[in-house]
């Protein structure tokens, strides 16, 4: 039979690389849109695809917030249960709030 306590270390050990990625895939896809908002359209093309550019990141503002939120509620899960993670994560999980004020 599995251990409690050793199951209880196990998922200690992979909550926060679990929520690492997924935070650290969310900021790459912030920076990705904020960088793509932050370019001048110089031609009536560019701007095309600029306007296009800013309906792909509108229709994906919903899921990037309930995102946010569950990565939120899920850090404060953690710190809540004394779950360890590196200061690294901690760093990158705030600077996401950051990304996401930039993008808006």
């Amino acid at each position: 039979w599995p251990s409690p306590t050793r199951c209880l270390k196990q998922l200690e050990e992979m909550l926060p690389r679990i929520l690492s990625r997924r935070q650290k895939r969310l900021s790459a896809e912030l920076e990705q849109f904020s960088h793509g908002l932050s370019r001048i359209p110089r031609t009536v093309e560019d701007f095309v695809a600029f306007v296009q550019f800013i309906d792909k990141v509108d229709a994906r503002q919903a899921d990037i917030d309930s995102e946010v939120s569950m990565l939120e509620e899920e850090y404060h899960q953690m710190e809540t249960a004394n779950v360890k993670f590196t200061s690294e994560d901690d760093a990158h999980y705030r600077m996401l709030f950051a990304e996401l004020l930039s993008m808006r």
